[in-house]
């Protein structure tokens, strides 16, 4: 989504709104949405109209309106939120560490320095072997 975060009532209109789609199909008429009502056909039509602006629902008639496929997609990550990425919490853990530079120099370091002392010595004697 992006912008301002949903109120309360644009949430439950979304979550009817899916369930709507799943059991009786992709039209919905305004006077079916939950709180019809109470909160009346403007606020109802403000609601949907700001969904209609995350592509969330299109409008249809003067009756009703679409649900969009992207709607349920929308609840499913609600549902089921991603998990989150453990890497990025333990990089910046280690790193908040004092001793990680001195771990890093020991483990990363240490070993290519020594890595490239071999690679040159070996080449210096492949060098002076050939002469």
């Amino acid at each position: 989504m992006a912008k301002k975060p949903l109120t309360e009532y644009e949430i439950e209109l979304v979550r009817f709104c899916a369930k709507h789609y799943l059991e009786k199909g992709e039209v919905l008429g305004y006077s079916e949405c939950p709180k019809h009502e109470e909160l009346g056909r403007k606020a109802v039509m403000e609601a949907i109209d700001r969904l209609m602006r995350f592509n969330l629902l299109a409008g249809f008639s003067s009756n009703g309106f679409r649900i969009m496929p992207a709607l349920l997609e929308q609840v499913e990550e609600w549902d089921n939120p991603p998990l989150p990425d453990y890497r990025d919490r333990i990089t910046k853990w280690f790193w908040s560490k004092p001793w990680s530079i001195a771990v890093y120099i020991l483990v990363v370091g240490m070993p290519a320095v020594i890595g490239w002392i071999v690679m040159l010595k070996t080449i210096l004697e492949w060098m002076v072997g050939e002469k």
